[in-house]
């Protein structure tokens, strides 16, 4: 069954109803009439939401036009397979009804939603509306236990994020284009990843970055995410809005159990965390999210 979460309830029940002395055959009973509010900001017609989208439906109700049975009862239900939720179930007694519902949209799938106004008479009136919950978040993939070294390992220091792949110098100046960051130990800049473009990786001459007309300028935020919590992203991911003004060309003096946050120069997200550095060896090695 999926959940869905009411966050909010604004029920007016308008006063003001008068009585007949006496009261029409059933059979002349038209029914109550319900609508959908179509004003800015009220959703009245079939929708596709991202899950843990909030949505405002208004609602207005009058009895029958023909009869003097009051309305009596509000529902709002939501049917998604064989399973029907009653989201609301309001009782009372008047001629005229408004209200205005927020519902928080959570699970995903096809469904649909119902609001049903019902007469002391039996009588009913509802609008349908179908709808389609997305996923939230974007597609990512994980790549486990990635190794870079210095600049004459054979396991190489560059490393391009859409191909999974790391370069040695030779391999990485040959494509240039596709390296998104680099390692270094860094006699300054202790445990270092950097992009193509940093200043300080190309004062390192064995990186012979001097020759490449193509350095990616990918950027680097400081996170607060725990190893616990990257290893706990699934397929799909929310990524925080990437801090532009504050981003840096590198993320250095890196420590085991740290979390990066990076963007490409395609605009691609992702994340870095470090799961060992080798000082002795100038080695590093990390898992990666990133965009798909």
């Amino acid at each position: 069954m999926k959940q869905w979460k009411l966050l909010s309830l604004a029920l007016l029940i308008l006063a003001g109803v008068s009585f007949s002395a006496c009261q029409k055959d059933e059979e002349d009973d038209l029914g109550p009439t319900i609508s959908l509010k179509t004003d800015a900001g009220y959703t009245y017609e079939d929708f596709e939401v991202t899950e843990g989208t909030t949505l405002t439906f208004g609602i207005t109700a009058a009895k029958s036009t023909t009869s003097d049975n009051n309305l009596n009862r509000f529902n709002v239900l939501y049917a998604s397979g064989s399973q029907e939720l009653t989201l609301v179930d309001s009782v009372f007694s008047n001629a005229t009804f408004n209200a205005d519902y927020s519902i928080e949209f959570v699970g995903t799938g096809s469904a649909k939603i119902k609001f049903k106004i019902t007469s002391a008479g039996g009588l009913t009136d509802e609008k349908e509306l179908n709808v389609v919950v997305t996923a939230a978040g974007v597609a990512v993939k994980k790549i486990s236990d990635i190794e870079l070294g210095s600049w004459n390992d054979p396991i190489g220091s560059f490393y391009n994020t859409v191909d999974e792949m790391a370069y040695t110098v030779s391999a990485a100046k040959q494509n240039q284009e596709k390296v998104d960051f680099l390692f270094f130990l860094g006699a300054v800049n202790q445990n270092t990843i950097a992009a193509p473009d940093d200043a300080d990786a190309n004062t390192i001459n064995t990186f012979e970055l001097e020759d490449w007309t193509t350095k990616n300028a990918t950027r680097f935020n400081t996170t607060n995410m725990t190893a616990d919590e990257f290893d706990a992203i699934g397929d799909l991911h929310v990524f925080p809005e990437f801090d532009v003004a504050g981003a840096t060309s590198k993320a250095n003096q890196l420590v085991t159990g740290q979390v990066v946050m990076f963007r490409t120069i395609a605009g691609k997200l992702g994340y870095i965390k470090i799961k060992d550095l080798y000082r002795s060896g100038d080695k590093i090695l990390f898992d990666l999210i990133v965009e798909e």
